[in-house]
């Protein structure tokens, strides 16, 4: 870590389905959701960032998911046990 930085923990979603996020940010109550910029339109969908920036947030929805997590190694870095 460098002098003066403050890290903070963020969860994002990205899809090409944006009534998907907009009904996870409906149920969590919160996010920013943001349009990515698509350079190959012809080739590409459309797609879409949803952000949790709020400390608060993040780890409120981290403990909502824990118990569906599948991967043992992902239950462990995120409880540290």
């Amino acid at each position: 870590m460098h002098h003066r930085e403050n890290r903070r923990p963020c969860i994002s979603i990205s899809s090409t389905d944006k009534e998907l996020l907009l009904y996870i940010q409906e149920v969590v109550g919160g996010g920013a959701l943001n349009d990515k910029k698509n350079y190959k339109p012809d080739k590409h969908k459309d797609s879409y960032t949803l952000y949790f920036k709020k400390k608060k947030d993040v780890f409120s929805i981290l403990e909502e998911i824990y118990p569906f997590l599948r991967v043992q190694q992902k239950k462990i870095e995120l409880t540290g046990y």
